[in-house]
């Protein structure tokens, strides 16, 4: 099994080998656990379940803070597993920046686009407070 699922991943291991760092792999499962355990119970279930809270850990912990989780369909497990956790990721990571978009037939999109925007300005914001001393940071430039 282990040669199917290496032939099967090698194609995409390549082409995150040749973006030089900007991407990586997906953490482990046994790794996303662990990360998910710190802010709730394994035992959930519901709509993404632990999962989701792990993967925005892993995006926080990657250097990633600015977090856009878009919900289809109005599903309620996902508001309760979802954005019931950004609160204790917020406590447990005071530079996270995390908005919940829901997108179904009775959301408004211009709604959807001020709560993006929104986000985005809060993270200028942190950006430029982050790099005050007129230091840029590694990657970047002013052009960017």
């Amino acid at each position: 099994m282990r040669w199917g699922l290496d032939r099967y991943f090698a194609p995409i291991n390549a082409a995150l080998d040749t973006s030089h760092g900007k991407f990586r792999r997906d953490e482990p499962m046994p790794e996303l656990v662990k990360k998910a355990a710190e802010v709730t119970s394994i035992g959930v279930q519901a709509g993404e379940g632990w999962l989701l809270t792990a993967e925005i850990l892993e995006l926080i912990e990657q250097g990633c803070p600015n977090v856009i989780c878009a919900q289809p369909f109005a599903c309620l497990p996902n508001h309760v597993t979802g954005r019931g956790m950004f609160g204790k990721i917020r406590r447990l990571h005071p530079e996270a920046n995390i908005v919940s978009i829901d997108y179904d037939p009775g959301a408004s999109e211009a709604n959807q686009l001020n709560r993006i925007k929104l986000m985005i300005a809060a993270a200028k914001k942190a950006h430029k407070a982050k790099f005050a001393d007129g230091a840029e940071p590694q990657g970047f430039t002013t052009a960017d």
